[in-house]
């Protein structure tokens, strides 16, 4: 019998969680991710995050509201950093996207939309109809 219990965690974590587990007498195998597989793991982390970040939202908790979001813009730097773009470069890239297609200031929210066919709204919607679930209206 063993005084350990043993746990898998197949995750990429913070650079300080190794430490603070070997600090508390923990037995971590580990290792250093390559590029290619780090910013794999960083896209896993960030939907990890993004999830607790709406259960978060949903339970309007303001402390984990703002905890889940640092956690985010934290994995989002890492990612950044990871494909060479700075942070005044994603910065001026977000300001450029938001005077081109606008931010979320005025919380519009679509529920469906009927595009003529051939439009360019209908060829994007269509090249993801799943995702944007295409249907017959009822007559």
């Amino acid at each position: 019998m063993t005084n350990m219990h043993h746990y898998r965690l197949d995750k990429l974590v913070r650079d300080k969680a190794v430490a603070n587990m070997e600090d508390d007498n923990a037995d971590v195998t580990y290792r250093a991710l390559g590029k290619g597989e780090f910013c794999e793991r960083l896209g896993l982390k960030l939907q990890e995050e993004s999830l607790e970040l709406a259960q978060a939202i949903k339970a309007n908790n303001s402390a984990d509201i703002k905890d889940e979001l640092a956690d985010v813009m934290e994995i989002i730097i890492a990612l950044a950093a990871a494909n060479n773009i700075s942070s005044d470069e994603l910065e001026q890239t977000r300001k450029d996207r938001a005077q081109k297609r606008g931010s979320f200031d005025k919380a519009l929210y679509v529920e469906q939309v009927a595009c003529p066919i051939g439009s360019f709204f209908d060829i994007y919607f269509d090249k993801d109809h799943q995702k944007y679930g295409k249907f017959e209206p009822k007559e």
